[in-house]
């Protein structure tokens, strides 16, 4: 078993594996909650073993649950979707799959929105020729073809 007491304090430290099964952690996270600091813990000898005391890990699991219920509405349903997402992307390659998708997704707007702010342009551009050149009486007078020696032709329908 991990009992262990601590000649200075008289505490009763515990292994990780009790800390996980206390807790509902797994060993390894509440490892990594002690080498962060936010659990005070201790290595034992010069093994590369951990461990915290069972009232540290009380403290923190009191302290997260205060922290989750001060969460309402929005931040938690934000802190949820980003976990989901966190989890839903498992490997780099699936990252890399949506960012690609984006970036085509991106792409493809901005083709669509130059091409409609092109389209826009250009018959706005015509409208303006247009006005101008009836502003300033410039109408073209219609084509008429040339008679080339002879009688002129009449057709009637």
């Amino acid at each position: 078993m991990g009992l262990f007491y601590s000649k200075k304090k008289d505490k009763r430290y515990i292994t990780l594996k009790e800390a996980a099964a206390l807790s509902g952690y797994s060993s390894d996270y509440v490892g990594q909650l002690i080498r962060s600091g936010k659990i005070l813990g201790k290595r034992v000898y010069a093994n590369p073993v951990w461990m915290t005391t069972e009232e540290e890990l009380m403290n923190y699991l009191e302290a997260d649950r205060a922290n989750r219920s001060r969460r309402t509405g929005l931040g938690r349903k934000v802190a949820d979707f980003l976990r989901s997402w966190r989890t839903g992307l498992r490997s780099e390659l699936e990252i890399v799959k949506l960012y690609k998708g984006v970036l085509y997704f991106s792409i493809s707007v901005s083709l669509v929105f130059s091409l409609f702010v092109f389209y826009v342009f250009s018959v706005n551009f015509d409208a303006w020729l247009s006005q101008r050149s009836q502003d300033r009486g410039e109408l073209a007078a219609p084509i008429e073809a040339p008679v080339t020696g002879g009688a002129e032709r009449v057709i009637d329908f």
